[in-house]
């Protein structure tokens, strides 16, 4: 447990270590055909030759084209076909601006190599090399993300891809990176056990993409998340809570407090695994261990040196309370509602207090007076 919570208490800093401060996300240049073209009322599989030729192979590269031109399914291609050959033409352009075109057909021509692939490869097998191909494009495009390239190879050679189809999200593709193939295989199972339920909880994942890297992570560093990428320690790819916890980190994408939000992952993870009672009794006894107060600090309360072990055990807290007062499904709907905009911690307050039926906003007053110091309305009358 004590692993756990050092680990992740320092989420924050070590994503801005290891992804690497950059310039704010610019989305690369995007190939987007006309829709009549993409959609046609018939998609037969000559038709689809003839678009993927007139209108994407031609804008590859010449040594890609000629490795694409060389497929057997080219003849029998499909709408997921063609949407790796959009996928392919974007991350291309993405490479060319860092420099690294060529990576492209390598790691397409890898993938061709590759057992899976050369049994024929069907309508879920291109989802989920397209996939591939579009999480390299956001890697080259993103300076804070972090390089996948490197690492990809592993993904393709074991075929550590999940095409998922989530009730509200639609479709998901996950996939994952691992020098050890077992260790990976859980990694990718288990986040795909555990995704359909984090957007139960929290809603909508916001992204088409997700990878998971099982990486070296500094010392005592379970888990690091930024978007769409997640990394792993390879000592923790076999922990259930710290997989839920970043996956909830990734979809709810920094828009909360740190205290709320490490709180709420924190919370999301131990109650996907059952340990919320044997949490709640270890952060309480942390805390008064070191003659630490419960409750969370917010506005001025904060200049106390407050850090992200502390946030994390009172925003857990915090959040525990609100299930225990209210139960599942008001969390749910209160989560939910908060997700439309960007909050600091008065906001949030406010916002919380006010949401729900009167009775629940009577309850979360009554959470808020019992574990929250420095906010500027008075709850506790």
């Amino acid at each position: 447990m004590n692993r756990t919570r050092t680990a992740l208490a320092v989420l924050l800093v070590t994503v801005a270590a290891i992804f690497a401060l950059g310039c704010a996300k610019e989305a690369p240049p995007r190939y987007n055909p006309p829709a009549a073209e993409v959609n046609p009322p018939t998609q037969t599989p000559e038709m689809l030759k003839r678009l993927a030729e007139g209108q994407y192979i031609s804008r590859m590269s010449a040594p890609l084209a000629d490795v694409i031109r060389a497929q057997p399914w080219l003849d029998t291609m499909g709408p997921a076909h063609l949407t790796l050959l959009s996928a392919l033409i974007d991350c291309e352009r993405a490479a060319g601006a860092r420099g690294e075109k060529q990576s492209v057909k390598e790691a397409f021509s890898y993938a061709t190599e590759q057992g899976w692939y050369q049994d024929g490869m069907d309508e879920t097998e291109a989802a989920g090399l397209r996939g591939v191909f579009q999480v390299y494009t956001e890697s080259l495009s993103d300076q804070r993300a972090p390089a996948v390239g490197p690492v990809i190879a592993s993904t393709i050679r074991y075929q550590l891809v999940n095409v998922m189809q989530l009730p509200e999200s639609g479709e998901v593709v996950l996939m994952v990176s691992a020098d050890d193939p077992a260790a990976g295989a859980n990694v990718l199972a288990r986040a795909a056990h555990f995704l359909p339920e984090v957007e139960r909880i929290s809603g909508k994942f916001p992204y088409t993409i997700l990878h998971l890297a099982v990486t070296d992570l500094p010392e005592f560093v379970g888990g690091v998340s930024y978007d769409e990428f997640i990394g792993i320690a390879p000592d923790y790819a076999y922990d259930d809570e710290v997989i839920a916890h970043e996956l909830t980190h990734s979809t709810l994408y920094g828009i909360f407090p740190t205290w709320f939000e490490e709180g709420y992952a924190y919370f999301v993870g131990r109650y996907m695994t059952g340990q919320l009672e044997a949490t709640s009794a270890e952060y309480k006894a942390l805390l008064a261990k070191f003659k630490l107060d419960h409750r969370v600090r917010i506005g001025a309360e904060r200049t106390f040196g407050y850090n992200y072990d502390i946030d994390s055990a009172t925003g857990f807290l915090f959040m525990n309370a609100l299930y225990e007062a209210n139960g599942i499904e008001p969390v749910v709907e209160t989560i939910r509602s908060l997700r439309s905009k960007t909050f600091n911690d008065q906001d949030l307050i406010r916002t919380l207090v006010s949401t729900g039926t009167p009775e629940q906003q009577e309850i979360v007053k009554q959470v808020v007076c019992q574990h929250v110091l420095g906010s500027t309305r008075n709850y506790c009358r």
